[in-house]
């Protein structure tokens, strides 16, 4: 009986250690495919955000050599702060993600000598802006990127409006509905929002 007991406990020691074993293999084997997995979707949301970021900083820059050629204009202005504020949610998500925010380097399109043109110019830049966030947006995305991307994108909506009704107005901001009542600003240039 002894030895039936002995031989049981060493069966049941090998199971156990080789079971442990096999979990510790297994656990193994998972992490790594959960590191490689994550490393996958981080690349790919790197790769997002770099674009993203390099697209909005270059919309700003193209408006703030606007406002250096043609002297202040309010549109520009706020729009401006807006995409400060457009790259300062990617830059949020950046951190969140614990993934480094690229230097920068702006490249802007030659600016048109009319100021009227470049409300085109800007409309254009806005439309590229939201087709991007489009782009992206039917990818699969953690919740928090996909609020931040259709919160921007939503934005970029209203900048492209914004431009439609100067241009429709062929320029002039003062029959621009909504901008002195805080239309516009009320609800697009709103501090804190996107």
């Amino acid at each position: 009986m002894k030895k039936i007991l002995g031989l049981a406990l060493i069966v049941i020691l090998l199971l156990f250690a080789s079971f442990k074993f096999n979990e510790y293999q297994r656990n193994t084997i998972l992490s790594q495919l959960n590191g490689n997995t994550l490393d996958i979707e981080t690349t790919e949301l790197k790769s997002m955000l770099d674009v993203l970021y390099q697209d909005e900083y270059n919309t700003r820059s193209t408006y703030e050599e606007i406002i250096d050629e043609f002297g202040s204009n309010l549109l520009y202005a706020n729009l401006i702060q807006a995409e400060s504020r457009h790259m300062n949610a990617l830059e949020r998500v950046y951190v969140r993600y614990n993934i480094q925010i690229p230097s920068l380097s702006a490249r802007t399109p030659n600016l048109p000598s009319d100021l009227m043109d470049t409300y085109t110019l800007g409309k254009e830049a806005e439309e590229a802006n939201i087709a991007l966030y489009e782009r992206y947006l039917d990818e699969d995305l953690p919740d928090d990127v996909r609020f931040t991307f259709e919160r921007l994108m939503n934005a970029s909506i209203q900048h492209l409006n914004a431009f439609n009704q100067v241009i429709a107005n062929e320029g002039n901001l003062d029959a621009f509905s909504g901008w002195h009542q805080g239309g516009m600003r009320g609800r697009s240039f709103r501090r804190g929002s996107y």
